[in-house]
């Protein structure tokens, strides 16, 4: 066998490492997402997204602009500056940044305090908390070093799930929870995007059917070690949820190609 035959067969034979690492990544976030505690998940979502560089302002990886997905329901949506706009999950801030270069004045809170520290001012248009929106209404001012009832002023024009935040909502009932909060301190619209499941799964692995036959593992819910754990919704599922938490969608856009996103535009009394 010549020198380059046998350094083809080791390449080949190194795809072996490639299956094991899938079948472990599979089986990681069939355990991870079935069992870890709620405090550990979270523990883990403030480390991670706090150290991630996309997240963080200053950095050549951060993003401050909006998504043209972002944009085109903003624009749809929206008041019209200067209306006061709520984000949750807003991570190092780009929603916020992006908003306040409008126009908005904009309240946020995110999880991670090193994130909120990060979070610029924007020339006072952006006020930035350490919060959940389990906690909600009330959220820890970081220059008062103290907390903040955002039901004590007047209601917000409008607010965002930070991107993808709600798919890290582990429950249906939390996250009817988290809207219904949200839309008590919003008179206008809720911008909400998520991870999307698919409308034809690809059949399932061994792994994912033993998981399933001993009841492991939910259909939807996952575990990536980069974004921490989220939840795949479906149509449905989102505009029942959205239902129990008293607001209508007026929008809904399933498209997940590339350059786009699923979302929704939801109000009350719609």
């Amino acid at each position: 066998m010549t020198f380059a035959r046998f350094g083809a067969a080791l390449v080949d034979a190194s795809r072996g490492v490639d299956r094991a690492y899938q079948v472990f990544d599979r089986a990681r976030s069939t355990i991870v997402a079935r069992f870890a505690s709620d405090r550990l998940l979270q523990a883990y979502n403030d480390r991670v997204y706090a150290r991630t560089p996309v997240y963080q302002p200053g950095s050549p990886q951060f993003r401050s602009t909006f998504f043209n997905w972002e944009a085109a329901a903003i624009a749809a949506w929206f008041p019209r500056p200067p209306a006061r706009v709520l984000v949750g999950g807003a991570g190092g801030g780009r929603e916020p940044l992006a908003l306040a270069k409008m126009g908005y004045r904009v309240t946020a809170f995110e999880p991670s305090e090193p994130l909120v520290e990060a979070i610029p001012d924007a020339g006072g248009a952006i006020a930035a908390h350490v919060g959940r929106y389990e906690d909600l209404p009330v959220v820890r001012s970081m220059v008062r070093r103290e907390h903040v009832d955002l039901g004590a002023a007047p209601p917000f024009d409008a607010a965002i799930f930070g991107w993808s935040s709600y798919s890290h909502i582990r429950r249906a009932d939390d996250r009817v929870a988290a809207v219904r909060a949200l839309a008590a301190l919003v008179e206008g619209p809720i911008l909400i995007s998520m991870f999307l499941a698919p409308l034809q799964a690809r059949p399932a692995g061994r792994i994912a059917t033993l998981a399933a036959r001993l009841h492991l593992r939910s259909p939807h819910d996952r575990f990536g070690p980069a974004i921490g754990f989220y939840h795949l919704s479906t149509r449905d599922e989102l505009y029942a949820e959205c239902e129990r938490a008293g607001v209508a969608v007026v929008q809904f856009s399933d498209d997940g190609s590339d350059g786009a996103w699923p979302y929704c535009v939801v109000t009350r009394g719609a």
